[in-house]
């Protein structure tokens, strides 16, 4: 760097440190104190903005991969909980199977999504929420339960009652395995529940039909038809299929609480069958046992002459 006559002169007082360091720097880069500290001064104001953008935007992003949002931490507590729900049951349960199943195209992604490191869209977690069949707003936004109970009518005709039974409310396809419900302590509502393939269930209350030996009216006629379709499905060979479906359950309270809680898998709580459903209608046997209070008086009435 050359400097001119008519440059102007700046004295400047500096630490005898600092002086060393630029000497020691001048003497290095073979120009003199002057031209080291000018040559200095001018670096600093040539720094390329661009570059310097580009440099904290890779930092931006950097961070951003690693630091765990809320948002991120409270959908991988939720996934992780559904993951951790149906994997009692199917041990083979990984990010690959669940990325294959969902049609992602990067098991990395997902693994991402479960370890709070990657947001999923909100396409991507409705995919995942029918994997599942969880509530779509509890796995969004944190709202109402991970898995609801359906309030549901079953058909009185016994065509219509089969097909009831065959079909899924959330296009699955066949039922695996039907499951009847009631309570020990206090028997008086129906619940019904599916399991579909890769465990995915579906929980109904069923509105129309009381267990309940104190019901009348329409309840109890419900009641009676109601029995008799469990009576055609037991004794008719072409419906053999959907018998071997069909199990029956009689819960203690807790347990039964614990179905209805939407943070279990019905699994976990049907460990135990009794075969109340075949003996419902069966009026040489359903005396021989007494499945929950009023058991015995409640069939006394469904056979009434």
């Amino acid at each position: 760097m050359s400097f001119l006559q008519k440059d102007p002169q700046y004295k400047l007082r500096l630490p005898v440190d600092l002086k060393e360091k630029i000497e020691q720097s001048a003497q290095e880069k073979n120009r003199s104190m002057n031209a080291d500290i000018v040559a200095r001064l001018q670096d600093s104001f040539d720094v390329d903005i661009n570059s310097l953008n580009t440099v904290l935007k890779a930092i931006e992003e950097l961070v951003s991969k690693n630091i765990h949002s809320a948002r991120k931490l409270e959908v991988a507590d939720r996934l992780n909980f559904l993951k951790n729900i149906f994997s009692q049951f199917d041990k083979d349960l990984s990010s690959s199977v669940i990325a294959l199943k969902i049609e992602e195209e990067y098991v990395e992604h997902v693994d991402l999504w479960f370890k709070a490191k990657l947001e999923p869209s909100f396409s991507q977690l409705r995919k995942v929420a029918q994997l599942f069949n969880c509530d779509i707003d509890w796995l969004f936004h944190g709202l109402s339960k991970p898995f609801t109970v359906v309030e549901d009518i079953f058909p009185v005709n016994p065509t219509e009652a089969i097909a009831w039974f065959n079909k899924s409310h959330q296009l699955y396809g066949e039922p695996l395995k039907i499951f009847l419900i009631g309570q020990q302590d206090t028997p008086d509502d129906l619940y019904i529940v599916k399991i579909y393939e890769f465990n995915r269930f579906e929980t109904f209350l069923i509105k129309n039909i009381s267990l309940d030996y104190k019901i009348d009216g329409q309840k109890f006629k419900n009641l009676q038809d109601f029995a008799n379709c469990l009576k055609l499905i037991s004794k008719n060979h072409e419906l053999a299929s959907l018998k071997k479906k069909i199990k029956s359950f009689v819960l203690k309270r807790e347990n039964f609480e614990q179905l209805l809680s939407g943070q279990s898998h019905p699994l976990c709580v049907l460990t135990t069958y009794t075969p109340w459903w075949e003996d419902i209608w069966d009026e040489s046997f359903y005396h021989k046992n007494q499945y929950w209070n009023g058991w015995i008086e409640l069939c006394n009435k469904i056979h009434q002459k």
